[in-house]
């Protein structure tokens, strides 16, 4: 697992590098080649878009969570960080990308 650290309510964690990493959730992903799919509907506004354009840039954190959406997240670690590709936004579908490999 790695290292590293988020803050309650922030959509980013920093790693023990240094690198800030946009948080996407375990849940959302089955593994393999099926992409990970986040129906929410962020905001177009400044948070939600930062997001966005943060995992467009490559590179997730994939945090371990127990939870749900209706109920709440609770982050129980970090799976690792993962390249990605192919990273597509819409209100109406959520965000989606391919995860191709683990970095």
């Amino acid at each position: 697992m790695i290292k590293a650290k988020g803050t309650q309510g922030s959509w980013f964690a920093t790693t023990r590098e240094g690198k800030r990493l946009t948080r996407v959730n375990d849940k959302l992903w089955p593994g393999g080649t099926t992409p990970y799919h986040d129906p929410h509907r962020y905001d177009t506004e400044r948070r939600g878009v930062e997001y966005i354009e943060a995992v467009k840039r490559g590179k997730v954190l994939i945090t371990r969570n127990e939870g749900s959406h209706e109920a709440g997240w609770r982050r129980t670690g970090y799976v690792g960080v993962f390249r990605v590709t192919n990273v597509q936004f819409s209100p109406d579908n959520g965000l989606t990308f391919d995860i191709v490999s683990r970095d």
